[in-house]
């Protein structure tokens, strides 16, 4: 199970409080998450980490598909509070390089 809370700054910024597991059985509760705040026209989504326990290869491209379409529009995701398992699954499959993590949501915010 997947729960997403989202925040709207309503200038563009969205953050998003995941808990639980990004996998091959949440992974398009997330997509549904970013295609609607693309459509609200969100120009930088944070994703608060915190509480995810564990990222499958699913969760990954899932997250490839929501910055690629981010990108179109000259947007983009930020991460921020992966805990240790889930930093590594990131460090083992190159996203790490993909994507710009933060330790704390107000570094995530403020570096744009």
């Amino acid at each position: 199970m997947l729960r997403i809370e989202l925040e709207n700054d309503g200038c563009g910024l969205h953050i998003m409080r995941l808990s639980g597991a990004l996998d091959g059985l949440t992974y398009l509760d997330l997509l549904k998450a970013f295609n609607q705040s693309i459509e609200k026209e969100a120009k930088r989504i944070v994703l608060d980490m915190n509480e995810v326990d564990y990222v499958s290869s699913a969760g990954l491209r899932v997250l490839l598909q929501g910055a690629k379409a981010l990108k179109e529009t000259e947007g983009e995701i930020v991460l921020f509070g992966m805990n240790s398992a889930v930093k590594e699954v990131f460090s083992l499959s190159g996203f790490k390089t993909l994507f710009r993590t933060f330790s704390s949501e107000d570094d995530a915010v403020s570096n744009n």
